[in-house]
């Protein structure tokens, strides 16, 4: 209920725990936390990342191997919506050995030979397979490093992210129900272009704070959206979308990028890393 006398616990990690990586998503499941992808340095030989499964009453992995599943990659986007996990894997793709203490002259090297990739194809887990989603409507360019929230367990809001040396700021909303991709273009000019930024949900409205501009300067900015979800959507303007940028009335969090946020108790925000 509170975090008084709060503190970390470290827990030893099994062996069928993931390796070393960052650039993983993770996601909660009821008792469970499902973590997918990530660079490391032991990419799996079959070509299909494995998803891991940790146990959060008894602290154990359980590696979950299934065909059909996407290659493995970083810097994607995970969302869960009810039981099942959807993939938006517009992320780096890489044909080149997975490194984890890359110099930035051995990326550039990688980029410039064709070798790193972005997608935007998209898979859904239910836990036991993977399912490829045949996307539908204004469906997003290539990207990595955009911001994916899930709303009402019904919804994907996607904004941002960038490619190569092009950063976005367009808005997306995905309905699984039809699997089909609404853009919301009028919002375009009303938020900044951003890259691993983070987003959470308050009250029904999702909350974007920081990440990278279109000069790769750290930002600490914050950002409200709301969106009128409808039981059917026929046409954008059915969301009455309105975008508010929040003031601070104290001291903010420092201007940073590639930090998360979640939500407590539907009011506070917490930021960690960056």
């Amino acid at each position: 209920e509170n975090f008084e006398g709060c503190s970390f616990l470290l827990k030893e990690k099994k062996l069928l725990g993931p390796s070393k990586r960052w650039g993983h998503t993770a996601v909660l499941q009821n008792d469970h936390m499902l973590v997918f992808g990530g660079n490391t340095e032991n990419p799996p030989k079959s070509g299909v990342e494995p998803v891991f499964r940790l146990n959060l009453r008894t602290w154990e992995f359980e590696r979950l191997d299934a065909e059909g599943g996407p290659a493995p990659r970083d810097s994607h986007s995970c969302v869960l919506l009810g039981n099942k996990m959807f993939v938006w894997v517009a992320a780096q793709l890489s044909r080149y050995p997975f490194f984890i203490h890359a110099t930035k002259e051995l990326v550039v090297e990688i980029q410039s030979k064709g070798l790193i990739q972005t997608r935007n194809d998209m898979y859904c887990f239910d836990g036991t397979t993977w399912r490829r989603i045949h996307q539908q409507g204004q469906v997003p360019a290539s990207r990595e490093s955009q911001v994916a929230v899930g709303l009402e367990d019904r919804w994907i809001f996607l904004y941002g992210g960038c490619k190569d040396k092009q950063h976005f700021s367009d808005i997306f909303l995905f309905d699984s129900q039809s699997n089909y991709w609404f853009e919301l273009r009028e919002l375009k000019d009303k938020l900044p272009s951003r890259e691993n930024a983070s987003a959470c949900i308050i009250k029904g409205q999702i909350v974007v704070f920081g990440g990278l501009d279109h000069k790769g300067k750290q930002t600490n900015d914050m950002y409200r959206i709301g969106l009128k979800l409808p039981s059917k959507l026929n046409s954008p303007n059915d969301l009455q979308p309105r975008v508010e940028e929040i003031s601070y009335y104290n001291s903010a969090p420092s201007a940073r990028a590639g930090h998360c946020t979640i939500a407590y108790r539907n009011r506070y925000i917490i930021v960690l890393g960056g």
